[in-house]
């Protein structure tokens, strides 16, 4: 399976006053799913730090993280200028992102920033100079100076289309011109390997075509736009799209990313000269950057011409999850010590089929809750759903403004659940009418528990809510350094919850103070299992956790052959737990060791379900399988033909799941043919 690959798309216009030194590259190496950028203002300053960021990314020796980057950055920055620069020019306006798989690190000062904009119109912009966030499929990042960004929110928001046509890269790599104060400046562009897909219709307005209108007013500086592409089907060895998204008709702008591998490459060399030309031209020398745009078009020309010739069907948005994030495919290690793997020869005995299956215009990402008859589950596209869990009729659906990828929750004939848009719902379960609304400062992906009539999930703005179930209102907060993608788990009148940030934090129930708190290598987004003494989670740094509820103390750890973001179940002293290496563990919570291990053929990142003394697993190689939960033999397996993020629900001999496709299934056991 090939993984996501990351397009850039620039904006610009040509003779704009003011001007941006810009370094793009995409697919560096074996990361096709990785993007850098760095943009500065065309000061001495912007210069000097220009040219150190760049020549320390392309050498590459010292610096192996994205953060260690943006540290780098950070000191570059806050140096004293030298002698011959005149005071306050020592910080330049500047902006420094790496993106890698589903996570983007940034560094920023001054008049740049950037802007994620989620297919239905929500935004988040970092109020912070510096940090690390999740990016989710489906995300346009948008990056400009900070103006022409508010300018870009208000009228998403305000869903006034532009009339201009589309521009694009053409008319960005043009860009070149004069400003004020004997300062030249310079849209000096390099691009490396990017593919470009197409942006989806954001409140009656297309992202692309008011970027291309924006680019073309007074002060509005380059925009980027960059987006994650799907990656490839095994099977069918096409891209995976969601038959939900409006497909836009290919433009020699949008199609301009599809050139291959060695007009990437002669772009890349051609731009690189330029950028450096740019680099080497004294602010009261303009000459050589005209110069410099005409080489930059001249190359961007052929590369369109290129693309053009080689240009296939349009292509949609990758709307797998990360951390529902782009799954990253890795060949499963061999099992590990002391355990057994299975799951390649053992025999099936439990035969599945389906028993009705409803498709939605977005991922169904969301796992779901059976309750009183009914099936509840979010998607996408901005909608919590209510079937009839026998005949996969709609009983009714609740617009919650924004895609949902939190669990929901049933609780006292109420739904409870999360959303895009950081708005926390409770329904109405039988007819869907809107109890009451809590708002929090980020996205929710964090799914909820009830205790004790209060309900507790974690939201993007970094804070872990207890809001009354009963009306919504906020009885306390708990803070944390990182995104709490996590969902909280209680024991014995204590909350525990992880932080994109890697601490591990134990607080109380009733009042939210903090009992400890463990910070630890790695993400925390799995969401923590409690039982007994013992409390179990995974992180990115490719480790199970078993901590002490007591004090926090490590008991065991278990290593991993890929980043976990699966959650645990703990049953009976067993704590089965799943990772990006694609194998199933049962580990032993007494002993402190795996008891086996079952290989599935891609990334696990849901949590078991078990029933019917069986655990069943969904996988984004796209199947559903029945294990034996003491020997971790398969029993049985249903192929649904799409990733699968959904964690199962089992109800009455029948499985419910969704997958990254739009599909939402019911499989039913079947007897064995004799």
């Amino acid at each position: 399976m090939e993984q996501g690959r990351v397009s850039v798309k620039t904006f610009g216009r040509p003779g704009q006053e003011t001007g941006a030194l810009l370094f793009v590259e995409t697919g560096r190496g074996t990361m096709p799913d990785e993007a850098f950028l760095l943009v500065s203002d065309v000061t001495r300053a912007g210069r000097r730090l220009f040219s150190e960021g760049l020549a320390e990314y392309k050498r590459g020796s010292r610096i192996r993280t994205p953060g260690q980057y943006v540290e780098f950055m950070q000191r570059v920055a806050s140096r004293p200028a030298p002698s011959e620069e005149a005071p306050g020019a020592a910080v330049p306006s500047f902006l420094v992102a790496w993106l890698r798989g589903d996570t983007r690190t940034w560094a920023r000062a001054g008049d740049y920033s950037l802007l994620a904009v989620s297919p239905s119109g929500n935004f988040e912009e970092p109020g912070e100079s510096s940090g690390t966030a999740g990016t989710e499929p489906g995300d346009r990042l948008v990056v400009g100076r900070r103006a022409t960004l508010a300018r870009l929110r208000e009228r998403v928001s305000s869903g006034h289309g532009p009339g201009a046509a589309p521009g694009g890269v053409t008319e960005s790599a043009r860009q070149a011109g004069g400003s004020s104060e004997s300062e030249s400046p310079a849209l000096a562009t390099a691009v490396c390997e990017g593919t470009q897909d197409e942006a989806p219709n954001v409140s009656e307005g297309n992202v692309e075509s008011l970027l291309s209108s924006l680019s073309r007013e007074p002060d509005s500086g380059p925009l980027l736009l960059i987006v994650r592409e799907a990656p490839l089907d095994t099977e069918q060895g096409k891209r995976i799209s969601s038959p939900a998204r409006g497909r836009l008709a290919p433009t020699p702008a949008s199609a301009a990313g599809r050139a291959g591998p060695d007009s990437a490459s002669t772009a890349f060399r051609g731009l690189r000269e330029a950028s450096k030309a740019a680099l080497r031209s004294p602010a009261k020398r303009g000459w050589p950057l005209p110069m410099a745009g005409v080489a930059v078009a001249v190359v961007v020309v052929a590369l369109v011409w290129a693309a053009l010739r080689e240009a296939g069907p349009p292509r949609v948005e990758d709307i797998s999850d990360a951390p529902e994030p782009v799954a990253v495919t890795m060949a499963p290690p061999s099992a590990p010590e002391g355990g057994r793997e299975t799951g390649t020869a053992t025999p099936t005995s439990i035969n599945f089929s389906s028993k009705w299956k409803r498709t939605f215009r977005g991922a169904v990402t969301s796992s779901p809750t059976v309750a009183g008859g009914k099936v509840y589950f979010g998607c996408r596209d901005g909608y919590l759903y209510c079937l009839d869990a026998e005949t996969g009729e709609q009983e009714w659906k609740f617009p919650a403004g924004a895609g949902i990828g939190s669990s929901p929750l049933v609780s006292n004939g109420k739904v409870l659940v999360g959303s895009y848009n950081g708005r926390f719902w409770s329904v109405d379960a039988a007819s869907g009418a809107k109890n009451w609304e809590f708002r929090t400062g980020g996205k929710i992906v964090s799914s909820p528990i009830v205790s004790s009539g209060s309900v507790l999930f974690g939201s993007y703005d970094k804070n872990l809510y207890c809001l009354s179930e009963r009306d919504g209102k906020l009885l306390w907060k708990h803070p944390s350094a990182g995104v709490v993608w996590s969902s909280p788990s209680v024991s014995r009148g204590r909350v525990f919850f992880g932080s994109a940030d890697g601490a591990f934090y134990c607080v109380s129930l009733e009042s939210g103070q903090q009992h400890w708190k463990k910070v630890l290598p790695g993400g925390i987004y799995s969401s923590p299992a409690v039982q007994d003494r013992a409390v179990c989670f995974g992180t990115t740094a490719k480790t199970f956790h078993f901590l002490d509820v007591a004090d926090g103390r490590e008991l065991f750890k278990v290593d991993a052959g890929g980043e976990v973001r699966a959650s645990p179940l703990i049953v009976d002293g067993t704590a089965y737990v799943a990772a990006d290496d694609g194998l199933v563990r049962a580990i032993s919570v007494d002993k402190g060791g795996v008891s086996w291990t079952f290989k599935t053929g891609r990334e696990v990142r849901s949590r078991p379900c078990f029933s019917d003394d069986l655990l069943f697993v969904t996988s984004y190689d796209g199947k559903l399988y029945a294990l034996s939960p003491s020997s971790g033999e398969k029993m049985g397996s249903f192929n649904a033909g799409a990733q699968l993020y959904s964690s199962p629900f089992v109800w009455e001999q029948k499985v419910y799941f969704g997958s990254n496709t739009g599909e939402f299934h019911c499989v039913q056991r079947v007897s064995p043919s004799p």
